[in-house]
């Protein structure tokens, strides 16, 4: 991978574990972070998304979430995908999926809460490319200190 291509990568990866870990939008200048008064909603702030820089994460819904989760869950079946913390711990049901764009490069983001012993920021991330092809994957995982 190129260094451009891997900082893309990157820029996007730790973009969507920002913001599908906890729930809340982070991206610059194209978010607002929530407060429990509004119920905890998420609103998109009116600015270019085309700002040099910047990266834009758009929540999905509909066909595609649900056929790049089926992606990862196939992954997790034939060895394509290993999770440290084991497929049982991923809570597939409450998988978020993104479009991240960033620059001129857009990628979409699955990302899967872990349950179990870990904690709420734990999670698996797989990255798909435009078509839909797989392109890196990551796992956060901490679990609750034990006193």
């Amino acid at each position: 991978m190129n260094t451009k291509s891997g900082r893309i990568t990157a820029t996007a990866i730790a973009a969507t574990l920002a913001v599908s870990s906890l729930g809340l939008a982070t991206a610059p200048a194209h978010a607002t972070q929530s407060s429990p008064d509004n119920g905890g909603t998420c609103s998109v702030a009116n600015t270019s998304s085309t700002q040099q820089g910047s990266t834009d994460m758009n929540l999905l819904s509909g066909n595609e979430p649900k056929n790049l989760t089926d992606k990862v869950v196939a992954g997790m079946n034939d060895g394509t995908y290993t999770s440290h913390a084991g497929s049982s711990s991923l809570d597939f049901n409450r998988t978020k999926v993104y479009k991240v764009t960033s620059g001129d490069q857009t990628f979409t983001s699955v990302t899967v809460p872990t349950n179990g012993d870990y904690t709420t920021t734990s999670n698996f991330t797989a990255l798909f490319d435009k078509d839909g092809n797989s392109l890196n994957y990551s796992e956060t995982g901490s679990s609750h200190l034990r006193v």
